[in-house]
């Protein structure tokens, strides 16, 4: 498999300090997306955290694999299986960075109550990718020119959503709830957390955008899919949403990774 990474992140035009996170892991092709919250910059410490204690277990456990899977030759059911295990390790990896966020946070005042989300991606030989989501930050896949979430907000508002999908008729109801912005998810709150995870088949030309919300209360998916199709240069493309956001208010930080799938 092979395929090109970038990723930028911005403090925006309104906050102090920078409470995103992310990483592009060319060992292990993980890529994550972490949005901190909390007082006295305890957000920027939930984020940075979650991002290093996910990289190094899932590092670790996947080498693992590998080397007990280079001792033999893998059939097609051995494929299935390393998706698999890879995906359980990706769960217990962001299960690890949630009790140590919510331990750090137990045992400093000046921690308590820091949070973050996570978006997470992983790439899987010969053509399977797995996703993670905890919280608000989204997994996007474009494909033939569309663009799809692949991943739920954990949030309130989402929650009030599936029981009763008439509950916010029009955008100007959504923005004014607020309801969109209280997780009912998010690493570091308690001990115990449910991942969301899934694998995903890949095809080639596929593209793979993962963001906190200062991109996506900015901007709406059709003008996340317009700048995603019309730049090819994924530096660029990075740099050119977290522009557009900042001209429509940069109210929080912006965070974009975007994976493009090039050969199988």
């Amino acid at each position: 498999m092979r395929y090109r990474a970038e990723g930028i992140t911005d403090t925006g035009l309104t906050r102090q300090n920078n409470e995103d996170a992310y990483l592009i892991d060319d060992e292990t092709r993980l890529f994550l997306v972490s949005d901190g919250m909390g007082g006295h910059q305890a957000g920027e410490v939930a984020s940075q955290l979650a991002v290093e204690v996910i990289q190094k277990y899932f590092s670790r456990k996947k080498s693992k694999k590998q080397n007990n899977a280079d001792a033999e030759t893998i059939s097609e059911t051995g494929k299935t299986d390393q998706v698999s295990f890879l995906a359980a390790e990706l769960s217990k990896s962001i299960g690890y960075a949630n009790r140590v966020i919510y331990q750090v946070g137990e045992g400093d005042i000046k921690y308590r109550g820091m949070g973050c989300t996570i978006a997470a991606l992983v790439l899987v030989d010969p053509d399977s990718a797995i996703i993670a989501n905890v919280g608000d930050s989204r997994i996007y896949l474009m494909r033939n020119n569309g663009l799809e979430q692949l991943n739920e907000d954990h949030t309130l508002l989402n929650e009030y959503l599936k029981n009763d999908p008439d509950f916010m008729n029009t955008k100007e109801d959504y923005v004014a709830s607020h309801l969109d912005h209280i997780l009912v998810r998010a690493l570091g709150i308690d001990e115990d957390l449910e991942v969301d995870v899934r694998q995903i088949k890949l095809k080639e030309g596929d593209r793979f955008i993962l963001c906190s919300d200062g991109l996506t209360d900015m901007l709406s998916d059709p003008e996340i899919l317009e700048v995603a199709r019309s730049e090819k240069k994924l530096d660029k493309l990075c740099s050119k949403l977290v522009a557009l956001a900042n001209e429509k208010g940069g109210l929080d930080n912006i965070t974009v990774v975007v994976v493009d799938i090039e050969e199988l």
